[in-house]
């Protein structure tokens, strides 16, 4: 844990230069009738015609940074060997997936895990794109929550089953409320800050 901590402050004091390295890409833009042709550009799914390097640039530092933070195996197991956050989780993120494997008797653990990856992710894109820090963590945690019963379904139902189904159709529904109700609060939360429930109203 206190691995944890020294990276999380190392990348706290270090959130402007990052995100200043990162703005510092060179901006480079493709527009031409070529986009709309066939070939390389369509294949990188750029089909309006405007092509930004940076983008690509700059989303490829958050995935590669992000997922080394999660790589360094920086916490010590019982047994003396050390693991990383993505082994605490049972969790990793793969060419954009996110894939988890569910263990009831580690669940506590990986829940830690979960949280820590939610850390590292958030800073990383709050340093890069900005953005609220809480509400990246949420996706995070609930991407890796989700991606976790889901193979916990996998691993209690026959593939194609309707069990299996049902299982899968309402992890994602718990997952989609999970989001929106963290949305929601956060909404609320606003509101009541801005107008708070004991502001004088004229004319009432």
């Amino acid at each position: 844990m206190r691995r944890l901590l020294a990276l999380l402050l190392i990348l706290i004091l270090n959130a402007e230069w990052i995100g200043s390295a990162v703005a510092s890409i060179p901006h480079f833009r493709y527009s031409g009738p070529a986009a709309n042709q066939g070939g390389a550009i369509p294949a990188l799914g750029v089909l309006s015609g405007n092509f930004s390097l940076d983008n690509v640039l700059r989303s490829g530092f958050t995935a590669g940074f992000t997922a080394g933070l999660n790589s360094i195996p920086m916490f010590e197991r019982a047994d003396g060997t050390m693991q990383s956050l993505n082994q605490m989780a049972n969790v990793q993120t793969t060419a954009g997936n996110v894939v988890g494997t569910f263990n009831a008797d580690t669940f506590g653990q990986n829940l830690l895990g979960m949280a820590g990856r939610g850390v590292m992710t958030a800073g990383v894109n709050t340093a890069v794109y900005g953005g609220s820090f809480g509400t990246a963590f949420r996706n995070s945690l609930v991407n890796d929550l989700a991606a976790v019963g889901a193979n916990a379904v996998g691993l209690g139902t026959r593939a194609h089953t309707p069990e299996n189904v049902a299982g899968h159709a309402l992890v994602g529904a718990a997952a989609a409320a999970l989001s929106s109700a963290f949305t929601i609060q956060s909404q609320a939360c606003g509101s009541w800050r801005k107008s708070p429930p004991w502001r004088t109203v004229k004319g009432v």
